[in-house]
């Protein structure tokens, strides 16, 4: 069981004349609203995979500004589907902001980049151009400036192995299925856009008692 938008999750209750209540830390956080995107990958910085050691596949910018206006910079995890891979769903953790890291090179905008966690020798063909869908159901902190690359770069690793770890976790397991990793139908989110750049959010709470209820 989840705290709910608390990074804590309940290890133990005793139900008995007193309530005993145990509560393990973690990193991550469930999202108050699941976020969902989809679009074509776009050419990047080419930052990920030259300079980090960690390639990510990039929504185009201009396409998800108004998308992403309300959106905290940070580093979230969910999952993701990418074109030529029907029927498969992978982990991810996604940055949302500006790179301060790199700075006076940082984006001029807010941006959508995920690193899709692969395992077991995957490999992914280059997917420049192939439709990209996110499903966002956690955060793990905020977008920050490092004083180093080495320091940036144990970060991210540090994400992706936290992002890993949470997934195999109730509820974020859970939010694997979803009828937007279906690449064979179009997608329009509710939130707007339309075929090309598409997005919506909507309540962790409706999705977690839609799945109480089918269970």
């Amino acid at each position: 069981m989840v705290i709910h938008q608390l990074p804590l999750k309940l290890s133990k209750l005793v139900n008995d004349s007193y309530y005993f209540v145990a509560l393990e830390k973690r990193r991550g956080v469930d999202l108050e609203y699941i976020h969902r995107y989809k679009g074509a990958v776009s050419n990047g910085y080419g930052r990920g995979g030259k300079k980090l050691g960690v390639p990510t596949a990039n929504l185009p910018s201009s396409l998800f500004q108004q998308a992403l206006g309300d959106v905290g910079t940070g580093v979230y995890f969910g999952w993701a589907a990418i074109g030529g891979h029907p029927g498969k769903t992978f982990k991810a953790v996604v940055n949302v902001g500006y790179s301060p890291t790199f700075e006076g090179t940082e984006n001029k905008e807010k941006i959508i980049e995920a690193h899709l966690i692969l395992k077991n020798g995957e490999e992914l063909d280059d997917f420049y151009g192939s439709a990209l869908t996110l499903k966002l159901v956690g955060f793990l902190r905020s977008e920050r400036k490092f004083d180093s690359f080495p320091a940036l770069i144990a970060q991210i690793n540090a994400d992706i192995n936290d992002s890993d770890s949470l997934l195999d976790e109730t509820p974020f397991k859970d939010l694997r299925e979803d009828n937007i990793f279906d690449m064979s139908k179009t997608w329009i989110g509710s939130g707007g856009g339309d075929e090309d750049a598409s997005w919506e959010f909507s309540l962790m709470l409706t999705a977690m008692e839609s799945m109480a209820g089918s269970s």
